[in-house]
């Protein structure tokens, strides 16, 4: 093959074939690009949606990591859990910490910390799917110290 290209030298029923085959690669990407992008967003949408609850079971934590030393308060726990919510950018989250009055409470009584936060708001894929839905997380301990 001096001077010329495979292409020459194949017969006219042989070039037909060839030029009628150049769409193929577009059928098949016109098939499995929804596919890729479909299961591309939903592995997004579960990464989302465990992030937002990984944030509340941390913030839980240590919620109750405040609350089970000596001295801590109702509103220490709310605080740490606030605090911990907003650098991770949930917003509209409830926290509920049991029992409501520590006056009364002893060493080895269980302390309680449950944090709510919408679906909305809090993501950008999650809120789009789950309308009126929210996430929630709680972490329990017991408590060190008496008063």
């Amino acid at each position: 093959m001096i001077g010329g290209t495979m292409f020459t030298k194949l017969n006219r029923n042989q070039k037909r074939r060839i030029r009628t085959r150049r769409g193929g690669p577009v059928v098949e990407c016109a098939f499995c690009l929804p596919l890729v992008l479909l299961f591309m967003f939903a592995t997004l949408e579960i990464c989302s949606a465990l992030f937002v609850k990984e944030s509340l079971t941390i913030s839980c934590y240590e919620g109750c990591r405040v609350g089970v030393r000596r001295g801590s308060t109702r509103q220490d726990i709310i605080d740490q859990c606030n605090s911990l919510l907003s650098e991770r950018g949930i917003v509209n989250a409830t926290v509920e910490v049991f029992p409501a009055d520590f006056s009364g409470i002893q060493a080895l009584d269980r302390i309680q910390v449950r944090i709510t936060a919408p679906s909305t708001g809090n993501s950008f894929f999650i809120g789009e799917f789950m309308t009126g839905q929210s996430i929630q997380s709680e972490v329990s301990m017991a408590r060190e110290f008496d008063e």
